[in-house]
């Protein structure tokens, strides 16, 4: 309970002292807390000017609130505007098959210590996880507003999966008006985990076109445009 209806507070301006013991004093008005820890415990009165509390209690308007409220409706609500509060990212289709490779390696910036004082990476070692856990998977990543995208994600998808090689399909955008209806169509055609691009995943692999697939060469990563683009 918040210290107003702890001790039925009703006016202000309203002091109280509680000492070691446990023992409250309480007055309203401003008679000073000098003058209060020297009174006997209990409720000592008006000793000034009071006033009426005019704001709600808030834990109570809180409740009420909560209790108004039609939760069915929130939930469903989140749920349909889900897509529409999401970022997405306005990349070009791709005008050409374009090929690049992706150096992984990274810089340490401080000494790496093991748990019982083992240094394992001194400061400014070069290390490149891809050489030391090289990618499994293949990663698609496309505009699922654009049919021609769709498909060639949907078809290269199914070349690597022929091969054993396990695909994850991320797209840029996606309808927002249709949000849920057309992210289960999109990944039912796919037939495959559909995830949301962010941007640490644009930049890691350097993606400036789409659609774009990602894959694991032996200590590098390569970053393959696919065309796309349509030309009326």
């Amino acid at each position: 309970p918040t210290l107003f209806t702890r001790f039925n507070v009703n006016a202000v301006p309203t002091m109280v002292e509680t000492d070691s013991e446990g023992k409250t004093r309480i007055a309203r008005g401003l008679p000073g807390f000098g003058w209060l820890s020297k009174q006997d415990p209990g409720d000592l009165g008006q000793k000034g000017p009071i006033y009426g509390i005019l704001e709600p209690d808030m834990i109570e308007e809180i409740q009420r609130r909560m209790e108004n409220l039609d939760w069915s409706k929130q939930k469903a609500d989140a749920i349909a505007n889900f897509w529409k509060n999401q970022d997405e990212f306005s990349l070009p289709p791709a005008e050409k098959d374009r090929e690049k490779t992706i150096d992984m390696t990274i810089v340490s910036t401080q000494d790496i210590f093991h748990p019982d004082g083992r240094l394992i990476i001194r400061k400014g070692d070069r290390i490149n996880p891809q050489a030391m856990m090289p990618m499994r998977h293949v990663y698609i990543v496309f505009d699922a507003t654009s049919k021609k995208q769709v498909e060639i994600a949907k078809r290269v998808g199914d070349e690597f999966l022929k091969k054993g090689k396990p695909v994850v399909y991320m797209f840029s955008k996606i309808d927002k008006e249709r949000g849920w209806d057309h992210y289960n169509e999109t990944g039912d055609f796919v037939n495959g985990p559909l995830y949301k691009l962010n941007k640490s995943i644009i930049d890691r692999f350097k993606i400036e076109a789409l659609p774009t697939v990602i894959e694991g060469s032996g200590d590098k990563v390569v970053a393959r445009e696919i065309k796309s683009l349509e030309i009326h």
